[in-house]
């Protein structure tokens, strides 16, 4: 007999353009972090997707997930911002892409269960030119943001999360919880 599995699931999706420089940093850290973390922590089982752009399609990917962390890159002032994220109260869906707080909002409509914790993750990108490699700076922005997802998978309750945004947003955030 297959029991379930007790630990909460934690879905990381990370949006990008491998091909668009800075753009890729998703990508490459969702890698990164599947090749480190794997699918089980002592805390969370990890499922991986990795996507061009969120589309309505993604809502059904946050089902039976107890929290989510969406990873892109941008045009942001800071090299890496955590915070948590609510569904998006007046969204419409005229295009095919879509934010992360539009599709929890869209999540709510499929299923009567709670709505699994949010977060995102940006990291801050400053050239997206077609066929060209990261930047140094994104480069070491991916690095702080790896080390970031990886304390954040080793702890299990979510108020440690929240405390995390709580403290300082950006890079000090990121940077007080790994010394």
């Amino acid at each position: 007999m297959h029991l379930p599995d007790p630990l909460p699931h934690l879905v990381i999706i990370g949006c990008g353009n491998p091909t668009r420089q800075d753009d890729a940093a998703a990508p490459i850290l969702l890698e990164a972090l599947r090749e480190s973390l794997g699918h089980r922590s002592d805390h969370y089982r990890l499922r991986y997707i990795e996507t061009l752009q969120l589309n309505p399609e993604n809502a059904y990917d946050l089902l039976g997930a107890d929290k989510v962390i969406f990873i892109d890159c941008g045009l942001i002032d800071t090299p890496v911002l955590f915070k948590p994220i609510m569904p998006e109260t007046s969204w419409q869906l005229t295009t095919h892409q879509q934010t992360p707080e539009a599709i929890l909002a869209m999540t709510s409509m499929l299923s009567d269960e709670p709505l699994p914790e949010c977060f995102l993750l940006a990291i801050q990108g400053n050239a997206f030119e077609l066929g060209e490699p990261l930047t140094s700076d994104c480069i070491n922005h991916l690095d702080l943001a790896k080390t970031l997802v990886t304390h954040l998978v080793n702890m299990p309750d979510t108020a440690s999360w929240h405390k995390i945004w709580h403290q300082e947003h950006g890079e000090r955030c990121a940077r007080s919880i790994i010394g």
